[in-house]
């Protein structure tokens, strides 16, 4: 997360941002809420100055041990796209990996919302899903193949303050929601020839050793 902020970005957004690098659950949730609010009360205009970050900060606290935590961080995503809409265009192929795989977060509240705010966004619409997934292939792919060929418990939570079973949970939570998550995406785009930008990455994942590995895993839901 950054170490410094635009001078755009008010001293307020500045401070509630900083806590949403916090590694207290509860100062995290404050934070998500905090800024719930202050998106409510704000036009898009000013909304502007944090959309570049609010990626970034996406993809950690999707994935966050905390449960109330990624699911709060479900809500904020629902209401920008909802406030910002078109504004939030630029944005899209760094969230959308990440969005579709909270559609099968563990914790239902949280994979509600982000199912919710996807259809919401794009009304619900079959075609409008395939382009999206279609739009953002490259991303999708890369973001499944590096949770499911290189992280491990350990990468995942570097820098954070786990528990060897906390960073096991997390672990295997990203890895459901990416095995999920390509199979969706190879639903949304099976009628389409338009996958020849990740024809070769597709190759790539399914040699590699770990991706079969996981059909012996010991926890059901990844076998």
């Amino acid at each position: 997360m950054p170490d410094s902020f635009d001078a755009a970005i008010s001293p307020q957004t500045q401070i509630i941002l900083r806590k949403l690098s916090k590694k207290d659950p509860m100062t995290k949730k404050k934070a998500l809420q905090e800024l719930h609010e202050l998106i409510e009360q704000s036009d898009v205009e000013a909304l502007k100055n944090i959309l570049p970050l609010w990626p970034k900060y996406y993809l950690n606290l999707a994935s966050d041990p905390e449960h109330n935590v990624r699911e709060l961080t479900q809500t904020v995503l629902q209401l920008l796209m909802a406030k910002c809409k078109k504004a939030m265009a630029p944005y899209l192929k760094l969230l959308v990996p990440v969005w579709l795989g909270s559609r099968f977060d563990t914790y239902a509240p949280a994979a509600s919302i982000a199912s919710q705010s996807f259809r919401d966004t794009f009304a619900g619409n079959a075609n409008r899903t395939r382009e999206v997934c279609l739009h953002c292939q490259v991303e999708i792919l890369e973001y499944a193949t590096r949770n499911l060929t290189f992280h491990t418990a350990a990468t995942l939570s570097i820098g954070k303050s786990l528990t060897p079973e906390e960073a096991e949970q997390k672990y295997q939570r990203v890895v459901i929601s990416s095995l999920k998550l390509l199979s969706f995406f190879l639903e949304q785009t099976a009628q389409t020839e338009e996958l020849s930008q990740v024809k070769e990455g597709f190759v790539t994942l399914v040699s590699h050793q770990k991706f079969w590995s996981f059909a012996k895993h010991k926890v059901p839901p990844i076998k």
